[in-house]
């Protein structure tokens, strides 16, 4: 399952999420199996909001997502929670998308 997403980041990508920094694929990975440790399937994800904007002459593209996540968890039970994304995207050589940066903080209700 995490080679299907590791595939979209970039080898030096930075991840900054309330867990702490991971960096690279290996990074991802970390992060990404604490996630599926601590939620419990289903976790709904409701996007709100979508920014995309280009750097000036730079292939960076910045994206913006407001998500509402609900899942219930292994040991805190049902949660909701409000968060943004600030993704950093680049396309590669063969044109594919690379995660470069990627910091998710939660919404302030």
């Amino acid at each position: 399952e995490n080679g299907y997403f590791t595939q979209y980041v970039d080898g030096n990508a930075v991840f900054k999420a309330p867990e702490g920094i991971f960096k690279g694929q290996e990074g991802f990975i970390q992060w990404y199996d604490g996630l599926k440790k601590f939620f419990k399937p289903p976790v709904i994800h409701q996007i709100k909001n979508v920014a995309v904007s280009q750097e000036c002459s730079s292939e960076i593209y910045n994206v913006t997502i407001d998500v509402n996540i609900e899942s219930n968890t292994h040991t805190q039970g049902k949660i909701f929670i409000s968060v943004r994304e600030n993704w950093k995207l680049i396309l590669d050589n063969n044109h594919r998308i690379k995660i470069t940066e990627y910091n998710i903080a939660p919404l302030k209700s």
